[in-house]
């Protein structure tokens, strides 16, 4: 494992989770002058095996880490539920997915996470663990759900049709110049992953006048909000060119929930994608570690 030091950033509810590259997590789909104001719906559609919105929920009324709390572990005791009932005999067994995780990233393409620079001044620092080949040992470190969220997730990368429905968004992601997209992977009642895009949020003004920079670097929605019973990970993509592989690593403002993080595409040349995923554990000393882990690079 690797710690490189990165940006902190602590978000005031509503919590904020997707911003990339800039170290801030209250960037939306308009400029950083005046208010901003809520960016129009670009798309809202599930995968082709069609989103699962019988789970999809509002999160009780108020803005607090004690509800944000009930909603995680509603999510995790789901997430269980799904995996336990399916055929899948991998998934019920700790020890065999992290072996799965560990030998499917052996043999993928990865990139090296870089992590930018404090371009907001801020006098914070925090480390954050950098994972590409980890050991089963090193996975084993995880909880089950966020090994099986893990899991499930690369299952899904193994469908061309999944790829290519993250190559398109993308791809429309590089030609938006207003904003980052994103939205929220979920896990629908037959075991299948889901992916809906979510348009970025309204955030009111600014808390940083006049600075300058691109409205095009940044993704924010209300977790509160768009938060449902079926959560994999939320996400937003690396798209302001066709080769972002140089920003593949998630950014201060998608660490939520205490060190569970969410997922970043980042575009890569030649019709690819790279994926890095938020992960956290506790150590012997009852410190959260965050964790950066990369699950390789995809062609669509």
């Amino acid at each position: 494992m690797q710690k490189q030091a990165h940006p902190r950033t602590i978000p005031k509810w509503p919590v904020r989770a997707g911003i990339a590259i800039a170290t801030i997590t209250s960037l939306s789909c308009a400029p950083l002058t005046g208010t901003i104001t809520r960016a129009e719906p670009k798309s809202t559609s599930a995968d082709s095996v069609g989103i699962d919105s019988s789970r999809a929920s509002q999160a009780p009324s108020g803005s607090s880490a004690d509800t944000l709390k009930i909603l995680q572990n509603e999510n995790n005791n789901y997430i269980l539920e799904i995996a336990r009932k399916g055929r899948d005999s991998t998934v019920k067994d700790k020890a065999k997915v992290a072996k799965f995780i560990s030998n499917r990233l052996k043999e993928l393409e990865h990139i090296n996470p870089i992590f930018f620079a404090n371009t907001l001044g801020a006098s914070e620092l925090e480390e954050v663990v950098t994972m590409s080949v980890p050991t089963t040992e090193e996975l084993n470190k995880f909880d089950e759900v966020q090994l099986l969220q893990v899991y499930l997730l690369l299952k899904a990368l193994e469908s061309p049709e999944f790829r290519a429905r993250i190559g398109k968004e993308l791809e429309l992601d590089t030609k938006d110049t207003t904003c980052e997209h994103g939205g929220v992977l979920r896990l629908g009642e037959k075991g299948n992953v889901l992916l809906e895009m979510v348009p970025s949020a309204s955030i009111g003004e600014s808390p940083f006048p006049g600075m300058d920079l691109p409205p095009d670097m940044g993704y924010s929605y209300d977790v509160l909000q768009t938060y449902s019973r079926d959560l994999l990970f939320r996400f937003h993509f690396h798209a302001l060119k066709p080769d972002q592989s140089f920003s593949s690593s998630l950014s201060g403002g998608d660490w939520i929930f205490g060190g569970a993080g969410g997922a970043v595409f980042s575009r890569i040349d030649g019709k690819k994608f790279n994926l890095d995923v938020g992960l956290s554990f506790v150590d012997a000393e009852g410190k959260i570690v965050k964790v950066n882990l990369d699950l390789g690079v995809y062609s669509y």
